[in-house]
């Protein structure tokens, strides 16, 4: 939908709305169909189908451009370093705060064979954006989900019992629907223990009609490569594969790095790699020009990014303020509008 047809599409909404109230006042027999005209107008545009292009152009002078050339780029680094691996590009959180539709349309254009979100919601908007690639949804889930799930042909990843009669009872009669499965190798946020393992595989095989198709761990500190924590955690993922295949699991996909897991634990024995591709007022800030000579009112001021060949990035702002750079990029909202360039949009 383009700009102006957005715009018109509100406009006439909001005429068929005013018509049928004042039709409505006059008794006029035309009421209740300007009334559906109006519901059927506002029903165009779901939730779930929003994106930054389904919405007028912003007149405002901020905005935050995204070069999806570099994301496509990233992709093909991780390619190199992990040539033989599947990847999954993690899209959560809006992709990292860099706009999750065109960041999936230009990495399944590049070829990653997966997407990940952390939100069913997050799955469904991808595939009402005409987005067919698998897509594995982490986080644990709520009543309905399970439904979503098999509605719009997505990958839950589970680990409790509870989880996996959920999505059994939402199975369609004489389907079998594939799952994978989270172990805890430390990280403590999620997943089935590794001692708990065979065990867990035991008391789900009663579920016929869901299927473990995968496995997945997740380092705690794979920032830091020579943490001793890491091949711990390793460890303790080749023990669970040597499980999985115990319990008589035919596994076709297996994934333990997540970015910087891949770059610094390239031998982690896998064959899916996750690609990891806010004080101001609410739309103001001030910055001090004292010192910087030639400054003019309407001047461009670059606060994450490059200008005139030198460059500010995530990693430095997170560095002063004590996180890590995802936090930086997140908290750039959807208030700041994204202008696209290169890739696909």
């Amino acid at each position: 939908m383009t700009s102006v047809q957005s715009a018109m599409l509100c406009e006439q909404m909001q005429d068929g709305e005013q018509e049928a109230l004042q039709a409505a006042q006059r008794g006029e027999e035309g009421a209740q169909t300007s009334i559906a005209n109006a519901q059927k107008a506002r029903a165009k545009v779901h939730p779930l189908e929003a994106s930054q292009q389904d919405v007028p152009a912003p007149i405002r002078r901020c905005f935050a451009t995204v070069n999806l050339d570099a994301i496509a780029d990233n992709l093909r680094v991780v390619r190199k370093v992990a040539p033989r691996a599947a990847v999954c590009a993690v899209l959560k959180a809006d992709a990292y705060g860099h706009g999750m539709v065109p960041v999936a349309r230009t990495l399944v254009a590049g070829g990653a064979e997966w997407l990940g979100v952390a939100l069913v919601e997050e799955a469904i908007e991808l595939r009402r954006a005409g987005i067919e690639t698998p897509i594995l949804v982490w986080g644990q889930t709520y009543e309905g989900a399970y439904e979503m799930m098999v509605d719009f042909d997505l990958t839950p990843v589970l680990c409790t019992v509870d989880q996996f009669e959920a999505l059994s009872a939402a199975v369609r009669p004489g389907a079998t629907w594939k799952v994978h499965v989270e172990v805890d190798t430390g990280m403590a946020r999620a997943g089935v223990p590794c001692r708990d393992l065979a065990a867990f595989v035991k008391s789900v095989a009663r579920f016929k009609n869901v299927s473990i198709d995968g496995l997945m761990t997740h380092p705690a500190n794979a920032d830091s490569p020579s943490d001793g924590f890491n091949r711990m955690q390793l460890h303790r993922w080749r023990e669970a594969l040597e499980i999985a295949t115990s319990c008589g699991l035919n596994l076709a996909w297996l994934h333990f790095a997540n970015s910087p897991g891949a770059l610094s634990l390239p031998k982690a024995g896998a064959n899916l790699k996750a690609r990891l591709v806010g004080t101001v007022c609410m739309d103001y800030c001030m910055v001090d020009v004292t010192h910087v000579a030639g400054v003019t009112r309407g001047d461009e001021v670059v606060l994450l990014g490059e200008q005139q060949g030198a460059s500010i990035d995530a990693a430095e702002v997170a560095e002063w303020a004590g996180t890590i750079s995802y936090e930086i990029v997140c908290n750039i909202g959807r208030r700041v509008p994204r202008r696209y360039v290169g890739g696909l949009r």
